[in-house]
């Protein structure tokens, strides 16, 4: 169990610590979307072409914005090489999702860590293994998966890049849905096609694409002044 005691130290979280902002706004705005195009989605990654592109700040405020509608939700941690939900949130990163896919704990319920203030549920990358291609391919993780399902709403992964590792194509092949974070000004349109692709050969169902850091122009301003008087 934690709790968020610090807001400095959650300033990612900006749909906890600032619900009302034009951000948290964006954010819910994306949860509607997410709800009509993937009606049935019990599991989904989140995952980027490179490092940077703003993955982890974007799944963790999807599972508070989601929570926040009624929704149980788990987060887990999928990127094992380097993992950065559990500095997000300030948790315990000393066993997770490689103990369990590792079979040196067996209960996925022991890895389980709860966030009171928030309502959602995490489960942390654990100890960086030596093969994590392999494990995320193993009957194992599709055993977590099926475990998770059965008592949560929805499963929220965060994967990594896809251009540098496979991690993130394995993944996509057995969820739900994709979601593709490209950030403005940063991510070359060669890589986001590249990223595209690499997730189109093994059948990825993407459900959508964030532009992360796109500069709002004064229409944006304009909604959101409206937005704030009503």
């Amino acid at each position: 169990m934690s709790s968020l005691r610090d807001k400095k130290t959650v300033s990612k979280l900006i749909c906890y610590s600032n619900p009302r902002s034009q951000v948290a706004e964006a954010y819910r705005t994306l949860r509607t979307n997410i709800h009509f195009s993937a009606s049935n989605l019990k599991t989904m990654i989140v995952t980027s072409a490179e490092p940077g592109e703003g993955k982890t700040t974007t799944i963790s405020n999807l599972a508070i914005v989601f929570a926040q509608s009624g929704k149980k939700v788990l987060l887990l941690d999928g990127d094992l090489r380097k993992p950065s939900v559990h500095r997000v949130f300030r948790l315990s990163n000393t066993t997770g999702l490689s103990d369990l896919l590792l079979g040196q704990i067996d209960d996925v319920a022991e890895v389980i860590q709860r966030i009171d203030e928030i309502g959602i549920d995490i489960i942390p990358a654990g100890k960086n293994p030596d093969t994590p291609t392999e494990l995320i391919s193993s009957p194992r993780m599709r055993e977590v998966l099926v475990w998770l399902t059965m008592r949560y709403d929805l499963v929220l992964i965060d994967t990594p890049p896809l251009l540098p590792v496979t991690d993130s194509q394995v993944f996509s092949s057995f969820v739900d849905g994709v979601l593709l974070i490209i950030r403005s000004g940063k991510a070359r349109r060669e890589h986001a096609k590249k990223a595209k692709s690499l997730l189109d050969h093994v059948g990825a169902k993407v459900i959508g694409v964030v532009l992360n850091d796109k500069k709002r122009g004064r229409e944006d301003k304009a909604y959101y002044e409206y937005t704030e008087k009503e």
